[in-house]
């Protein structure tokens, strides 16, 4: 693994470079395509930093719920700085669902109070999603995190136990996601509810890579792991938004 990358004699975190990477490569895409269907560039930018807000706090936030086991030690400190350095240390890391629901949540926010069609934001949102989250995929590899299951195929992480890349089997997941993404953009199918087959199909893959994770630190709801429970409740919330509008319109044809 390679937690730190050295460029020119400093050190910096293999994931956050791979992160920015990411953010850089989607959101220039993203901003690109908004401007090919005739949106704001401004407003495309500000759009994007409400997204990495919501991203960036509702990762750490699920990452904090993530360990409840654990928030007896914040009722044990002793005293106030005792007690922000272990609520800093429970809430030290990002649960990709807990980012994507926060960005949802600050982007459409944003969409509505500055009355933007959100059709072409969100569909352009579709595109940015995957290619983000393949970058930040590599970034975790690199740096040894969400780590797969022992496996007599894979990478030794830092113990010198081999693990299977679960997190390069994500990344390349995400990027297949993004190509099948922007055939159907280019195309100009399914307008105004990429975002919903962007999720739906999503959800189903990590369902089931979640069965290669080695890393307990995801949490666990009724035998299944938190984003195993969450990937449930996306896919039907997303087949409902893909299909409901089609059984409605039958319905009214009938």
């Amino acid at each position: 693994m390679h937690p730190y990358i050295s460029i020119f004699g400093a050190e910096f975190s293999s994931y956050s470079l791979m992160a920015i990477v990411g953010l850089l490569v989607a959101g220039f895409i993203f901003c690109r395509r908004v401007a090919e269907k005739g949106g704001s560039g401004n407003e495309s930018m500000f759009l994007l930093l409400a997204i990495a807000f919501g991203m960036y706090a509702g990762g750490h936030v699920l990452f904090f719920i993530t360990n409840a086991g654990r928030w007896h030690l914040l009722a044990e400190a002793k005293n106030s700085e005792e007690f922000f350095k272990t609520f800093s240390l429970l809430a030290n890391g990002l649960v990709f669902y807990g980012g994507l629901i926060g960005a949802s949540l600050c982007g459409l926010a944003y969409l509505k109070i500055r009355k933007l069609p959100k059709e072409v934001y969100m569909d352009s949102a579709a595109l940015f999603a995957p290619l983000f989250h393949g970058f930040a995929r590599v970034g975790c590899f690199l740096s040894g995190c969400c780590y797969g299951i022992e496996s007599s195929f894979g990478f030794a992480d830092a113990q010198g136990v081999t693990r299977f890349p679960v997190q390069l089997l994500e990344a390349a997941c995400n990027f297949a996601i993004a190509a099948i993404i922007f055939v159907i953009l280019k195309k100009g199918l399914l307008q105004g509810k990429v975002f919903y087959l962007y999720l739906a199909v999503y959800a189903f893959v990590r369902f089931f890579d979640e069965f290669l994770r080695g890393d307990e630190i995801r949490g666990f709801v009724l035998g299944l792991s938190t984003s195993q429970f969450i990937s449930i409740f996306v896919e039907v919330f997303a087949l409902v938004m893909l299909f409901l509008p089609i059984i409605k319109n039958k319905t009214s044809e009938n």
